[in-house]
């Protein structure tokens, strides 16, 4: 791959210089260091939650059902301190080695898939979306092959039915382009469930460089992460700065979504 081979040039050819190799795992969205739960773009976990808490994916994108497989995701914020302290430390360390650091969860503090799970689906219904597909599903059971085959036919044969349906009552049809754009989706989403673990030293060691002032201003230690916390924010921040919603408004959207999962719970029996 494209990083593998520009970390091998630096190895080979950056020896004399004052460089280092920096390694976040999936960044999600902010921690602390600016408004809890921002996030620019959907990417990552923050896509997958917002593709279920639309309802567009009925199940998880997985690589493996073991609950207990781990999503190694990192705060933005906590990649930026990082950062910034390994380039400090690289200028008044000489090595003969190039370091390398990774800026991960996995090691230290880390986040499950039946927690993810848990998590997604208890703030999803606290904090509802105004606008929806279907209600929100964090279903971990099924086959990828079943999925990917489901996708498609909502692509090539629920689409058509459905834009015919809608041009018919005189508005403009989307259904179709909308189902291919969600079955490519999930495709591309697959390896951010992955299972991944790396060893985080290389962190601990520059945690206990730091002073206590530079430890307050450049916090990156991700032991300190309160996972539920961070959910919940990160929900609210999906809300708030993704979907545009108004965080306001929660008790009507939860009294719609309740009536829409169970006509859909009616629809499938």
């Amino acid at each position: 791959c494209r990083t593998c081979f520009t970390q091998q040039v630096i190895v080979r050819k950056g020896a004399n210089l004052p460089s280092a190799i920096f390694r976040p795992s999936i960044i999600s969205s902010i921690w602390k260091d600016g408004p809890p739960g921002w996030a620019d773009a959907f990417h990552g976990h923050g896509a997958i939650i917002g593709a279920m808490y639309t309802g567009a994916l009925p199940c998880l994108p997985i690589s493996s059902e073991n609950p207990q497989t781990i999503l190694d995701c990192v705060p933005v914020d906590v990649v930026a301190n990082m950062m910034i302290i390994c380039a400090w430390q690289r200028m008044i360390e000489r090595n003969e080695t190039i370091p390398v650091y990774h800026c991960c969860t996995s090691d230290l503090n880390p986040f499950n898939l039946q927690k993810f799970v848990d998590m997604a689906q208890k703030y999803a219904m606290e904090y509802p979306a105004e606008r929806f597909l279907a209600p929100p599903s964090f279903n971990i059971r099924g086959f990828r092959c079943i999925e990917s085959l489901r996708h498609k036919m909502r692509a090539r044969c629920l689409g058509p039915a459905l834009d015919k349906l809608t041009e018919a009552l005189g508005h403009k049809p989307f259904w179709t382009e909308l189902y291919c754009k969600v079955a490519s989706a999930y495709e591309m989403l697959l390896p951010f469930t992955r299972y991944y673990h790396f060893e985080s030293t290389n962190m601990l060691k520059l945690i206990d460089s730091m002073d206590e002032e530079d430890k307050k201003t450049f916090d990156f230690d991700v032991r300190k992460i309160d996972w539920y916390g961070y959910s919940s924010n990160g929900i609210l921040g999906l809300k708030t700065f993704l979907l545009r919603d108004d965080v306001v408004d929660v008790r009507s959207i939860r009294k719609a979504k309740i009536k829409l999962f169970f006509i859909s719970l009616i629809a499938t029996r």
